[in-house]
């Protein structure tokens, strides 16, 4: 149902430009809509990770461990997806000015949010998806598609006449906001849970901060070293405020480990 729901929304966007455009617009959505897929690599490994656990913890009847996957998995998606986030964003401009044909990413940047938004939404979520494919409600899951089809042919429709390929991923961000809102809405009014917490609105504040830093400290002009600067402060600013919280058991026990094996190894 993930893919069917993916295929509805990126892939009818492109067809849409295509027919309503040209094919070169698409295709610069196209490169746009790839780096913002960047963002959904932690989701693809988890929903393999969680997906067999979810289905044992339905069999069991364990609501429990389900729930507090949903919520573990909403702040750990978030962490990595956020660095992804604020990595490209703050090196967009820099990755375009060092392609063959910066000047068509002009523009771009704008694309980008609202398809890394909708990214990024999805990781909110976490895995509302696999909560519903192995439960009971599993063929809610139908209508929740079709629904999603329909509203994002319309909004792309309306918004790509409008805005031309920036309306095509408006048109992503509100249909896949939506549907996800459906999905979170149905599954706390039948089985009581959802994803939000305080580690949560810390990780939040966190993103905050570092977006707020980057934005302000100067860096150099030559895109390559900048990109390096930009990645490596990115990193280390998000990735001492993310241990030094605590907000995530895992991340922090992988972190514990990796240190523990790098002192280990430094020890022969």
């Amino acid at each position: 149902m993930t893919i069917i729901g993916a295929i509805l929304v990126y892939r009818i966007d492109i067809i849409m430009i295509s027919g309503m455009l040209d094919y070169t617009q698409a295709g610069i959505y196209f490169m746009i809509l790839t780096m913002a897929s960047v963002i959904d690599i932690p989701s693809q490994a988890l929903n393999n990770i969680t997906g067999p656990i979810i289905s044992k913890s339905w069999l069991q009847n364990d609501l429990a461990n389900i729930d507090k996957l949903y919520k573990k998995s909403s702040v750990n998606l978030l962490i990595a997806g956020g660095l992804l986030f604020l990595g490209i964003w703050y090196c967009f401009g820099d990755l375009a000015s060092i392609s063959s044909k910066p000047e068509v990413f002009k523009g771009g940047q704008l694309i980008f949010l609202f398809l890394a938004g909708t990214k990024l939404m999805e990781q909110l979520t976490s895995v509302n998806n696999p909560i519903i494919n192995f439960s009971s409600y599993y063929k809610y899951n139908l209508a929740f598609i079709l629904s999603l089809g329909i509203l994002n042919v319309f909004l792309n429709f309306y918004l790509i006449g409008k805005y031309q390929a920036l309306g095509a991923a408006m048109a992503s961000f509100i249909s896949m906001g939506l549907f996800n809102i459906m999905k979170i809405t149905f599954i706390y009014l039948k089985l009581k849970m959802h994803p939000f917490s305080l580690a949560l609105l810390s990780l939040l504040g966190i993103f905050m901060v570092v977006f707020v830093l980057i934005r302000i400290v100067p860096f150099p002009s030559h895109p390559v070293t900048a990109i390096i600067l930009k990645a490596g402060l990115i990193s280390l600013a998000y990735g001492l405020m993310i241990y030094f919280s605590g907000i995530s058991e895992d991340i922090n026990a992988f972190t514990d480990n990796f240190i523990l094996r790098v002192k280990k190894l430094l020890r022969f």
